[in-house]
């Protein structure tokens, strides 16, 4: 039997029976070398204040899990699900290549293990996000990675948000990789724009019963028109 990657582990006891929805989100970042300086920065600013957002509301507060996955010369998970409280804990470096297909993989790959964990513990759960931003193209085979998010899409079992961060973005492979999702293109820097409207858009969702519809905020404020 294979060993489980440690980088997928979750925390096996926070789970506790609960009458809440869960929310399970993982934000894949490109922190390339492409985004040294002010966009990493940017980027930075933009997830710490999306976190104290999420922290802010009370229903997003305990719906909402979310996990990082950082993609810079290889990919990897800079934080596991827990919840908007304790913290972004992250810190980004802008380095590398842009491994993408294999961020992806990995993003989904925790998403379909956190579902696993929901339903052992008889927890409910809303349909997972995933949130790519890119500011190139991947530097690897996505192929596999497109398949699988293609086929979640299809079947409702995942939302996807592609966001082109950066002017050289390759929007046909980030919409390949979206499973068919057009991406939205940042407005300049304005990450944090972009995490207020996910932080909205999750309380939002937070408060609506699963499987129903919801209009999510507009996001003009932070899509180049």
């Amino acid at each position: 039997m294979p060993t489980p990657r440690p980088d997928l582990a979750v925390r096996p006891t926070d789970l506790t029976p609960s009458p809440t929805t869960f929310l399970p989100v993982v934000v894949v970042v490109d922190t390339s070398g492409s985004m040294e300086g002010a966009p990493i920065r940017e980027l930075a600013a933009g997830i710490e204040q999306f976190f104290r957002d999420v922290d802010a509301d009370e229903d997003a507060r305990e719906a909402c899990e979310i996990a990082i996955v950082e993609v810079g010369g290889e990919a990897r998970v800079v934080r596991g699900f827990a919840p908007a409280r304790d913290g972004a804990r992250v810190c980004l470096d802008a380095g590398g290549v842009t491994p993408m297909g294999e961020g992806v993989t990995l993003a989904v790959e925790l998403l379909e293990r956190r579902k696993r964990d929901y339903s052992a513990s008889g927890l409910r759960y809303f349909q997972p996000w995933l949130v790519i931003l890119t500011d190139g193209k991947p530097t690897d085979p996505t192929t596999a990675a497109e398949a699988r998010v293609a086929e979640l899409v299809k079947a409702r079992k995942l939302t996807v948000f592609p966001v082109a961060t950066g002017p050289d973005a390759d929007l046909a492979r980030l919409e390949a990789l979206a499973g068919g999702v057009k991406p939205a293109r940042l407005a300049g820097l304005a990450f944090r724009e972009l995490f207020r409207w996910l932080s909205a858009s999750m309380s939002v969702v937070s408060r609506s019963r699963a499987g129903t519809g919801v209009a999510l905020p507009s996001s003009f404020a932070w899509i180049e028109t």
